[in-house]
């Protein structure tokens, strides 16, 4: 008796060569191989319609995302400047998620979360309480972006571990972000530690 995994092979064979005849002959002598073929159409039927019903939900999917354009992320950068140097922390926060993470790198200091995020503006501001940030450069792309700035700002308030100096500082620094859509989910600031305590007279 012949295996009928060879015979279903061969079978196979005459659909790829397009014998239409031998294929009728063959179906008609094998009530088995019938039930075979009518079971893997059944069953590739199924198999495209899972597949196709994950690409239109794929499909969905990136069309939410894509929904968020790249003038979106700039125009957030351009107002994250913008509301540091207005010192609105109400609408700053406004530009990130829930579960923002915005890292110092210079100090290396971490903030996570909106909280953690507004208690450290306020320090901040309330430092150097004429701070202004000037972007020189900024760009996004989809899923992460970035800006070049400089600081500008007059020591006239305590900052944590340094008593006001009273001088002005002008620092070069830059940021990168990545996004959630058109929300911030992580900013890493970086900046010119070195020059920033020259000209405060710390070093």
């Amino acid at each position: 008796m012949r295996n009928p995994d060879s015979a279903f092979l061969d079978f196979v064979r005459l659909v790829v060569a397009g014998d239409i005849d031998d294929i009728c002959r063959r179906l008609a002598d094998s009530p088995a191989l019938a039930t075979a073929v009518a079971f893997a159409g059944a069953t590739r039927q199924k198999a495209s319609s899972f597949f196709f019903e994950e690409t239109v939900q794929k499909g969905v999917h990136m069309a939410e995302v894509t929904s968020i354009s790249v003038e979106d992320q700039t125009r957030a950068i351009e107002n994250w400047g913008k509301l540091w140097s207005a010192h609105d922390l109400d609408r700053l926060l406004q530009l990130f998620t829930e579960d923002v993470v915005y890292e110092d790198v210079t100090m290396g200091v971490v903030n996570r979360g909106k909280s953690e995020l507004r208690t450290f503006g306020e320090g901040f501001i309330a430092g150097f309480p004429d701070v202004t940030f000037e972007l020189r450069s900024r760009f996004a792309n989809g899923a992460s972006g970035g800006a070049e700035w400089v600081m500008r700002g007059t020591h006239t308030g305590d900052s944590p571990g340094m008593p006001r100096t009273g001088k002005h500082v002008e620092v070069r620094g830059a940021s990168m972000f990545e996004f959630a859509g058109d929300k911030i989910r992580r900013c890493s600031d970086y900046w010119d530690m070195s020059t920033f305590l020259k000209q405060l007279g710390l070093a």
